[in-house]
């Protein structure tokens, strides 16, 4: 270690605040070096008048001015209280980032959407119509048809859809009537 990076070191080698590698090495240019070794015992001198000089205790004024000092600056950062802040409307009531034409904007959009919706939904009377037709249709399905109560032409039909479901099991007879009703007429 060079004289130089060494003195920077001194203060910290007599305090003990050096880490070891450190030290060990500031100790071994010590041995070598007198100026360095001279310096670090002038920093002993001086951190010895320090630490044996004895500090005068302050006159009791001295603590009186200081109080004094004190109380004057807490009371100057003490502000008086605005009676307009303390009773202010509050934050919600009185920013008004949308203005009026925007909310009523708002608002009218809203009623045509939820109007709009009701509209949408069948009313009371078409409703019931559909659901009378409903009924109809069903109580028709469920009915059978008496065959004596049909003209002749239907009657033929009916008997011949009859007896080909007999005979071919199930069959459609919407699909498969036409082409049945043309075999029995050719009877």
């Amino acid at each position: 270690m060079n004289c130089e990076p060494a003195r920077e070191y001194l203060l910290d080698y007599l305090d003990n605040e050096l880490p070891a590698t450190l030290q060990q090495e500031l100790s071994e240019h010590l041995r070598a070096c007198a100026s360095c070794r001279e310096e670090l015992e002038e920093y002993r001198k001086t951190a010895l008048l320090l630490q044996l000089r004895a500090v005068p205790e302050p006159p009791e004024e001295y603590w009186e001015q200081s109080w004094a000092r004190i109380r004057s600056r807490t009371v100057a950062r003490v502000l008086p209280l605005n009676p307009g802040k303390i009773f202010r409307r509050p934050a919600w009531q009185t920013s008004n980032p949308l203005g009026w034409p925007v909310r009523l904007a708002i608002a009218a959009t809203l009623v045509l959407a939820i109007g709009g919706l009701f509209m949408s939904l069948p009313s009371k009377p078409q409703y019931q119509a559909e659901r009378e037709t409903a009924k109809r249709a069903s109580y028709a399905a469920t009915q059978t048809l008496n065959p004596e109560d049909m003209p002749v032409e239907m009657q033929r039909q009916i008997e011949l859809i009859t007896f080909t479901t007999a005979a071919a099991g199930s069959l459609d007879p919407i699909s498969k009537g036409a082409p049945m009703i043309k075999l029995a007429r050719q009877d």
